[in-house]
């Protein structure tokens, strides 16, 4: 499928991407964390109907086996992320519901703030093997990172290394 000059279009999946598209106006946001979980389950057509063949899809996840030992608090002094404020950051990884649970606080000249919970979906490497092939995709291939930065060749999966899983999925 091509945009409107002719090029084709480029579909992000990863940290930021909602699976399913909604108009503010008449659909409001997810609000909790099991309508986001209902959200997940609805499925948008086929991205495998949107590539050519033999097109490619890369998607950027979370490493569940990475985040089930990073139950962790960290604070970070005014100036190391935001000028003049703390910023305390609590990770949290909740095994039956596989999601992290990422909390900030910041704190500031006026006060406390407490930020939106994120609520990040993991899947194993199995799963995501599954859930491509079940979309469609004959060749999926998972692979790791280099703690937090993006890979420059392709790296195994290791455990407690890989922040984030890679998956390049081929039709």
């Amino acid at each position: 499928m091509a945009d409107d000059r002719g090029k084709p279009r480029r579909y992000r999946i990863g940290r930021a991407a909602v699976p399913v598209e909604f108009d503010p106006e008449l659909t409001p946001p997810p609000t909790t964390v099991e309508e986001i979980d209902r959200m997940s389950d609805t499925v948008p057509p086929p991205i495998s109907e949107q590539l050519r063949p033999d097109g490619r899809v890369i998607a950027e996840l979370l490493n569940p086996y990475y985040w089930a030992h990073r139950n962790v608090t960290r604070h970070h002094p005014p100036g190391a992320l935001a000028e003049e404020m703390d910023v305390v950051r609590t990770y949290r990884f909740d095994a039956m519901r596989g999601r992290v649970e990422d909390r900030v606080t910041v704190i500031g000249a006026s006060g406390r703030t407490e930020l939106p919970v994120q609520s990040l979906r993991c899947w194993t490497p199995v799963e995501l093997v599954s859930m491509f092939k079940s979309a469609g995709f004959a060749q999926v291939n998972i692979y790791g990172s280099d703690g937090w930065d993006v890979p420059e060749e392709a790296l195994p999966v290791h455990p407690e290394e890989s922040v984030f899983l890679w998956v390049v999925a081929t039709l």
